[in-house]
């Protein structure tokens, strides 16, 4: 029974892609969680989110931030770690009904100790019932132990 729920909401995914889905709103709010934090534009980025409430868990399992004045501060803290931020969705799909989204994303950052981040994942998104939407929660999904390796390069 689930695998059959799993392949009728797979059908609604497909549908909403495949004719663009008429969601040009969700997927531009994608697109820029993503292009305005790695173009350190961290107060438009705060505007995406909604102002009924939001939460970002990233990596999934992690506590969330709901808290918009600390998650703006967190962009605007990445040039004290990342000589250059670079994040990327490479794909988005939106559901039929608008409500929720989900991105393939890219990160090809660089710490201030040369050490580059180059790893993929995926996301997840909830909008809110405003107009235009707005992001009411992020869930990230990607190998933690990657990034944090990476992280860690001892650059000669």
């Amino acid at each position: 029974m689930l695998r059959l729920l799993g392949l009728l909401g797979a059908a609604c995914l497909l549908s909403a892609s495949a004719s663009g889905g008429g969601h040009s709103h969700e997927q531009a709010a994608v697109r820029d969680f993503y292009h305005l934090q790695s173009t350190l534009e961290c107060r438009a980025w705060g505007e995406l989110l909604s102002k009924k409430g939001f939460q970002i868990i990233d990596p999934f399992g992690s506590d969330p931030v709901t808290d918009l004045a600390k998650a703006v501060a967190g962009c605007e803290a990445a040039p004290k770690t990342f000589s250059k931020v670079s994040l990327s969705a490479t794909n988005v799909v939106v559901m039929a009904d608008g409500s929720a989204a989900a991105a393939n994303f890219h990160v090809g950052s660089v710490t201030t100790a040369n050490c580059t981040l180059d790893f993929d994942g995926i996301d997840t998104f909830e909008f809110d019932d405003a107009s235009p939407p707005r992001i009411k929660g992020v869930v990230g999904y990607f190998n933690a132990t990657i990034p944090g390796s990476q992280f860690n390069c001892h650059p000669k």
